[in-house]
């Protein structure tokens, strides 16, 4: 007997997967408070908003650099506090680059568009796997 493939759910497949957590509610009602206010004060609030960017796209870039190449380098004492020390430089970096983006508006507004538009093919991209059953997501 073969087995022929589907698009339906599996039966055992079918519980519902929505586990609320502490982290990610005050997540949500972060993004929410955020997301309403640049909605309503929007153009006030742009060059915070060019400064978040610039911080939070070299804050994490600096960060994932610091987490591969800092245990090769560090030893002894410092090897310990390997995180603080790769969050402290992150944070170094991402102040000095939102700073940057204040300073040179077209780079803040490059870095805006960029940082938009990969969270979006990444969204996308992600959204099957999240939603393994449902192929009608993307039409």
């Amino acid at each position: 007997m073969s087995y022929l493939p589907t698009l339906a759910p599996d039966s055992n497949d079918c519980k519902l997967h929505n586990l609320y957590d502490t982290q990610s509610c005050i997540i949500a009602a972060v993004c929410i408070l955020i997301g309403t206010a640049k909605c309503f004060f929007g153009y006030r609030l742009f060059k915070f908003v060019l400064f978040l960017v610039g911080f939070l796209v070299a804050f994490f870039f600096t960060y994932l650099m610091c987490t591969e190449q800092l245990s090769d380098e560090l030893s002894g004492k410092a090897l310990e506090y390997k995180d603080q020390i790769s969050l402290g430089i992150s944070v170094g970096v991402g102040v000095i680059a939102g700073l940057l983006t204040l300073c040179l508006f077209y780079v803040g507004l490059f870095l805006l568009g960029g940082a938009l538009r990969m969270g979006w093919f990444v969204g996308m991209a992600l959204l099957p796997l999240l939603y393994k059953h449902n192929f009608s997501v993307l039409v």
